[in-house]
């Protein structure tokens, strides 16, 4: 698959927001390897892309 390169980057404080979840939640998933798919840019820099949000939402929706 092609990924768009003008997709929306989110930050993880707006993930959160998204998610309803607190930004210290969604970094305890990133260490635990849960959550969303995201992007390392570097040391202190995460973003996600909004599609790899929607999926996520979508699949957890199946779980249920």
């Amino acid at each position: 698959m092609m990924e768009d390169p003008n997709e929306d980057l989110l930050k993880p404080v707006e993930v959160a927001a998204i998610l309803r979840i607190s930004d210290r939640t969604l970094a305890k998933w990133r260490h635990r390897n849960k959550g969303p798919v995201y992007i390392r840019l570097g040391y202190n820099r995460v973003v996600y892309r909004r599609s790899e949000i929607d999926r996520w939402i979508h699949g957890r929706d199946e779980l249920s």
